[in-house]
């Protein structure tokens, strides 16, 4: 039966957890470090504590002492770092990813944040895919992302620049980051800055093979579509069922606007000519036309 709970054992690792191994094994009563809390079977439990009172109240404030002592240190690491409520909302200076060499972060609209905050979004159980509301306080605009890794120096975010533009953020500026739920988007409009991108063979496909790196869309918004070392700009005009819509795993329409510089081609028009010179005109040509084949038609022809 030893045997059996020996290998029951599970082996917990990574934070918050000191690496422990947890084991429904029956404790060994010679061990000092012997749990009281599981009691050999057929040995009376209230038996048991009745004889050895000072030992189950010393256990029991023991744990209820080092359960305090977590809390208040994870309490003292959030504080370090501004964290506080039961949601994430957190203020960081943004920088483009060309700062730091990561270029790919201009294909989709994921950040990367700090791994402060990666230890508090675990200890809040936010649900995947995180999403989250970026806010600049300065000029009142507000757009959403997705998170791609959490590597940056502590209070800094890496953004895709065109989303700075977006914004309106300069490098080093405040924004306001705060975890997000977006309903799965079922409709979006679409409009391309130029013509340019209907000439491309199959704008649909690298419009799909674009959006797969992209977790949400906000109405408002301009995307960066990159192809064939061109950049073409799109405006979300539209998105239901609501303003900001999240695009993972999910059946979206894509309808598409004119482009804004698109113009209707004009129709060529008829000169205007005076109604009284119409007919003098006309009566003209076939007077010409019957005076040129009176005097200049050969006989035989």
């Amino acid at each position: 039966m030893l045997e059996k709970a020996e290998n029951s054992a599970v082996r917990t690792t990574g934070w918050p957890y000191d690496e422990q191994s947890v084991s429904s094994s029956v404790p060994d009563s010679s061990s000092p470090f012997a749990s009281p809390t599981f009691p050999l079977e057929g040995v009376d439990s209230s038996a048991e504590i009745a004889r050895h009172p000072s030992q189950y109240s010393s256990s029991a404030d023991n744990n209820r002492s080092k359960r305090s002592r977590s809390k208040a240190s994870l309490k003292m690491f959030y504080a370090r770092y501004g964290y506080h409520g039961s949601n994430f909302e957190q203020t960081y200076r943004c920088y483009p990813a060309s700062f730091f060499d990561k270029p790919h972060l201009e294909g989709g609209d994921k950040v990367i944040m700090p791994p402060s905050a990666l230890d508090r979004l675990a200890s809040l159980h936010i649900e995947y895919p995180m999403l989250f509301e970026l806010h600049n306080g300065a000029t009142d605009r507000i757009s959403h992302c997705g998170v791609l890794e959490f590597v940056a120096e502590e209070g800094m975010i890496i953004m895709p620049y065109w989303m700075m533009q977006n914004m309106l953020l300069q490098e080093g500026d405040i924004v306001r980051v705060k975890n997000a739920t977006l309903p799965k988007g079922t409709y979006v409009k679409l409009q391309p800055h130029t013509t340019d991108f209907l000439d491309i063979s199959n704008p649909k496909a690298i419009l799909e093979k674009t959006l797969r790196n992209f977790s949400c869309l906000t109405t408002g918004d301009s995307i960066m579509v990159a192809y064939n070392n061109k950049q073409y700009y799109i405006d979300i005009v539209e998105a239901k069922p609501a303003s900001a819509v999240s695009i993972i795993e999910t059946d979206c329409e894509v309808d598409f606007a004119p482009p804004l510089d698109y113009k209707e081609p004009e129709k060529p028009q008829r000169p205007i000519v005076p109604a009284g010179k119409a007919p003098a005109e006309g009566l003209y040509f076939l007077l010409s036309k019957s005076y040129y084949e009176r005097n200049f038609v050969l006989p035989y022809c």
